[in-house]
């Protein structure tokens, strides 16, 4: 037997077996699997955000993760949640512009779904000369 004895063979057998678990230990540890359930923040019921959730869990459901939904308040509750690690959620749908980089720094943005169409009506005979010039019509982070 090209010159190996049994003895020799168990050792390079018990060797390779040795290596590739933890090669494999190695690759499950830093190379997770996907989760299999995602929690994910909808906004208002009945908004566009929760019709398009539902797709999205219909979506999740054809590779076998459950895609749980969460109605918030609105968009200023969405980044909390967003950013609290005890809330669970993951990922939300909501309007851009909400909070920027500076005030949510771990947040991400994976891009537009759709776009939102915003309309402004103003019947007076004032020009408009900002949206925000007092501390009472102010967001929650520009205090």
């Amino acid at each position: 037997m090209l010159g190996y004895n049994r003895w020799q063979l168990f050792k390079g057998l018990a060797a390779s077996f040795c290596i590739l678990g933890i090669v494999s230990l190695a690759l499950i540890y830093f190379i997770p699997a996907p989760p299999s359930k995602v929690v994910m923040a909808t906004g208002v019921k009945g908004s566009s955000f929760e019709y398009f959730s539902k797709q999205y869990r219909e979506i999740f459901a054809r590779s076998n993760i459950e895609l749980e939904l969460r109605e918030t308040a609105g968009a200023v509750e969405t980044v909390k949640l967003l950013q609290d690690p005890k809330s669970d959620v993951q990922i939300a749908l909501m309007i851009g512009g909400v909070s920027d980089g500076k005030h949510a720094p771990g947040l991400l943005s994976l891009g537009t779904v759709y776009n939102n169409p915003f309309w402004i009506f103003y019947s007076s005979n004032e020009p408009i000369s900002g949206c925000r010039s007092s501390k009472e019509n102010a967001l929650p982070w520009d205090q």
